[in-house]
């Protein structure tokens, strides 16, 4: 988790650091933020980074489009975050919102088939088989 977290600056301070991590729990991901705080804090001053961590340009034409998949009601990765992803890629990401309770799309409880048959025949043909929300 930490090797693809962003560099600590001369501006990484536990005081800054903390700001970032109250902010967070507030406006992002209420729900679960104010849980990770440890993780959080100690990825700031992690020495090592993944050798294939990639930190952008983010502006190349890809050689296939995305499937972003959203979760409305996930508390740790409220599904902003997902249409922020979808924006950032642009045309070239299709934005699957999922109306369920819980983190992560394919484990939401009860399940969604149409989801599971969605991610299959986008794997296959980039296409779709319901309205997507588009960015």
């Amino acid at each position: 988790m930490c090797s693809d977290a962003a560099d600590a600056t001369a501006n990484d301070t536990m005081q800054n650091v903390l700001k970032i991590i109250v902010s967070t729990s507030q406006n992002e991901s209420h729900m679960y933020a104010a849980q990770w705080p440890a993780t959080t804090f100690a990825c700031s001053f992690w020495p090592g980074r993944a050798v294939e961590r990639c930190t952008g340009p983010f502006n190349k034409t890809l050689a296939n489009s995305i499937l972003v998949i959203g979760n409305t009601y996930d508390p740790a990765i409220p599904f902003h975050g997902a249409k922020t992803v979808a924006d950032g890629v642009g045309d070239q990401a299709a934005l699957f919102r999922l109306d369920f309770i819980g983190h992560t799309s394919q484990t939401a409880p009860g399940g969604s088939s149409c989801l599971n048959d969605d991610i299959l025949a986008y794997s296959t043909s980039s296409t779709v088989s319901i309205t997507l929300e588009l960015p």
